[in-house]
């Protein structure tokens, strides 16, 4: 078998995937993060003086791993539901 003939090694199953067959990212585990409030974050450019507002943070997700899968396991495959916090 020659191994130029393979573009990457599947993450989920492990097989050595052909040219030209697309390589899917797969969200394989994902983690809650709070954001805190930030002071004059975003800046809104007009033609006088920029307007500056605050960002109020608050929560969210963030993606801890991610794998490069093939069609077949990426079709397969279910990214992780994060479960819901209470406030």
């Amino acid at each position: 078998m020659r191994y130029d003939q393979f573009m990457f090694v599947c993450e989920l199953c492990g097989t050595l995937v052909p040219p030209r067959m697309k390589a899917n990212q797969v969200v394989t585990e994902t983690r809650a993060r709070n954001y805190p409030a930030r002071q004059n974050a975003q800046k809104i450019k007009r033609k006088k003086k920029p307007l500056y507002r605050e960002d109020p943070g608050g929560r969210g997700w963030e993606i801890v791993t991610e794998a490069n899968a093939c069609q077949p396991c990426a079709a397969k495959h279910e990214t992780p539901v994060p479960a819901r916090q209470e406030v």
